[in-house]
């Protein structure tokens, strides 16, 4: 962390100016004896009061703001002038001294921070190959959910107004994560470079150092995440394993029994306006909870849902494995026997769901842990989906690519289990040809080919797919649901049905056991 000699601070620069004016002031009175004394103790009062307010209140408030003190103070020194009577001495000795003082300091204060800033633009140009590459890296780090490191890589790059800003919305990201040691330090670097940011200090006021409480480095294992250990919850944190649409996912664990469980974070407040954000909590343990009842091998578990110091979470099944977006690209695509047996085990987990009244409204790739070892297949994400959904509708835009979406869904109608069974048609789509049925350049075209074209023919993109699979492959991708397979159960008899040699390893069918709790 860089370090500010003091005779360079703001209040610094205004205590020399203060200082100077009522030593001067004071000399003056020593010099003119009893003459003028009355004008003289007003003059040496309000000098006191104007330094007072240029060392501990301007270095606190922005440049426009100081001005509008400033002027503000003026106007009432020449009120008072005028309620003087007009009295040559108060010119002199109240009014001049008063306005040249203000003057003055707000003068050099803002020079100096003009000059501290374009300063700093200058070491920045100066080595902008160097500053480019540390800020790329920093915001990397941001991005992958490393926030220690990117915090440090941050405070190494050249001071300028952008940087301020990436710290302090690091910091608040830090806070939100229960890092509050790392979220400090973030803080009072923007304290310390621009004095004038107020959320910084507001932020550093509230976190306590008892806030540091969540932060447990008794329990630190070697090979866990670089920065302190913390909890969300009941859980201990050890480490960062994703990023959802509205927050990161953790590996925890239960302090007692010590089972991993997946901690899926959801900012709420940064998505959703103060007057809804009452309602979107009651919808999201709302969700959760339903989510919770469901228990279904093929569909991961949801534990309980919770809020730890306004960050809401999920606590799931951890389960071993990755997502199914890597098996979607050409030269890593699985066999069509593998791929069959996941899509059909994926219809019978839907079928389960929507039987129980649940629409999961985002089946993709990405919301399916799939282990190649075991064969094990499970669906996730049901508790977020509706959430998310009204995140779209709030702003009146679709969050990041609909390609995985129903036609219905598009054009924002209601939907029910059928519309899950078109996103999967696009996944089986996807996974047996490496390519998406609907692509194109813009959003705009890419939604109506949603809802208007048929897909390429996917023989053209894989010759080795046989007539019963692209039977099943077009009529899960029907524009019409009433030309759909109108149940799960259907789809994935379908899907067994076709002539595929070969099958995945079996997995238990039997339900997994266990309570839905709400902290």
């Amino acid at each position: 962390m860089r370090k500010t000699e003091f005779w360079k601070t703001d209040w610094f620069v205004e205590l020399a100016v203060s200082s100077a004016a009522l030593a001067a002031q004071v000399g003056l009175v020593a010099l003119r004896g009893s003459q003028g004394q009355p004008g003289q103790i007003v003059s040496l009062a309000l000098l006191a009061v104007g330094g007072f307010y240029l060392v501990v209140l301007a270095p606190s408030v922005s440049d426009k703001s100081g001005w509008l003190l400033v002027l503000a103070a003026l106007t009432l020194l020449l009120g008072a002038r005028f309620a003087w009577g007009w009295q040559p001495s108060f010119g002199f000795h109240v009014f001049v001294p008063g306005a040249v003082l203000l003057g003055v300091g707000q003068t050099l204060l803002t020079l100096k921070r003009n000059l501290c800033r374009k300063s700093g633009r200058s070491s920045a140009l100066a080595s902008a190959p160097d500053a480019r590459s540390s800020l790329g890296q920093a915001l990397a780090l941001q991005a992958q959910g490393r926030l220690n490191e990117a915090l440090q890589a941050f405070v190494s790059c050249p001071v300028d107004d952008a940087l301020v800003d990436n710290v302090f919305r690091l910091g608040l990201e830090l806070e939100r994560q229960g890092l509050r040691d790392a979220a400090l330090t973030a803080f009072r670097f923007v304290a310390r470079v621009r004095s004038d940011h107020r959320e910084a200090r507001n932020h550093l006021d509230r976190l306590s150092p008892r806030g540091a409480g969540a932060v447990n480095d008794e329990h630190r294992k070697a090979g866990s995440m670089a920065g302190p250990r913390v909890r969300i919850g009941p859980y201990m944190i050890e480490r960062t394993i994703g990023r959802g649409s509205m927050g990161m996912v953790y590996l925890g664990r239960e302090p007692d029994s010590g089972t991993a469980v997946a901690i899926k974070t959801m900012a709420l407040s940064d998505e959703f306006d103060a007057d809804v954000l009452d309602d979107v909590k009651a919808r999201f343990f709302r969700e959760a909870e339903a989510a919770g009842r469901l228990h279904h091998p093929a569909i991961v578990a949801v534990y309980e849902a919770g809020e730890d110091n306004g960050l809401a979470y999920i606590a799931m099944e951890y389960c071993a494995g990755t997502d199914l977006r890597p098996f979607t690209k050409k030269g890593a695509l699985l066999t069509i026997p593998q791929v069959v047996e996941i899509v059909a085990r994926l219809a019978d987990a839907l079928a389960y769901a929507h039987r129980n009244g649940i629409v999961h409204r985002d089946v993709k790739p990405a919301n399916v842990i799939y282990a190649p070892e075991s064969g094990q297949v499970k669906i996730m994400d049901f508790g977020v989906a509706r959430i998310t959904d009204v995140s779209r509708t709030r702003a009146g835009t679709v969050l990041g690519t609909p390609s995985y979406m129903s036609p219905e869904q598009l054009r924002g109608l209601p939907v029910d289990g059928r519309s899950d069974l078109f996103s999967l048609g696009v996944m089986l789509y996807v996974m047996t040809s490496g390519k998406l049925p609907f692509v194109a350049d813009s959003m705009a075209k890419l939604m109506f080919k949603i809802v208007s074209e048929p897909p390429p023919d996917i023989r053209g993109l894989n010759p080795q797919i046989g007539d019963g699979l692209v039977a099943v492959i077009e009529r899960a991708l029907q524009k019409d649901a009433a030309q759909r397979y109108q149940t799960g159960e259907e789809l994935a008899r379908a899907l067994r049905a076709c002539d595929v040699p070969g099958s995945l390893p079996a997995v238990a069918a039997g339900e997994r056991e266990g309570a839905w709790t709400r902290r």
